[in-house]
């Protein structure tokens, strides 16, 4: 009578892991990927907005025969953080900077050097999350010794003006 009563447990115990095989048995997608939606990638129609690509115009005139300018350029491929700081100080620096960009970069037209970085002030920059983001690379710019000018968007850019800014006592076009 005894050896009957552990019978039922033991049965149960055998049919649950029979079940739990067979389950397993017929995923043909690995449970890794199957919890995911496919990914799927569109073109976007444009690179720049309007007004970054107004702005554009105007800093690509300015820069005629001086220097060349890039757009959309990441902050950790200008900025580096010091050499001096200790290792998980500088994992800290580069995790900081990895996911900034800057909105345009002027370069030394013969060795590509950086002259400096523009950023342009659209209206969903005042949003206060963009404006700690604003504020830190005003810092980070500033501790590098690097020059960082920004624009409000507008209708219209002055080319001279910009000109005259980037490139002081450069004269005219």
């Amino acid at each position: 009578m005894m050896e009957s009563v552990w019978i039922i447990p033991i049965l149960s115990s055998v049919a649950l892991v029979a079940f739990l095989v067979s389950i397993k048995k017929r995923k043909t997608v690995p449970e890794r990927e199957s919890s995911y939606s496919p990914i799927t990638y569109q073109c976007r129609p444009k690179l720049f907005s309007s007004a970054e690509n107004d702005f554009l115009r105007a800093l690509r005139l300015a820069s005629h025969n001086r220097g060349i300018v890039l757009a959309k350029v990441r902050a950790i491929d200008i900025l580096k953080p010091s050499a001096d700081l200790e290792e998980a100080s500088r994992q800290r620096a580069l995790k900081l900077i990895s996911t900034k960009r800057f909105d345009f970069v002027v370069c030394d037209i013969n060795d590509h050097s950086v002259i400096s970085v523009v950023e342009l002030d659209q209206s969903t920059r005042y949003r206060r999350d963009l404006i700690m983001l604003n504020r830190f690379l005003d810092k980070a710019c500033r501790q590098a010794g690097l020059r960082l000018h920004r624009f409000k968007a507008s209708a219209s850019y002055d080319a001279r003006a910009l000109r005259d800014l980037l490139f002081p006592g450069h004269g005219e076009f």
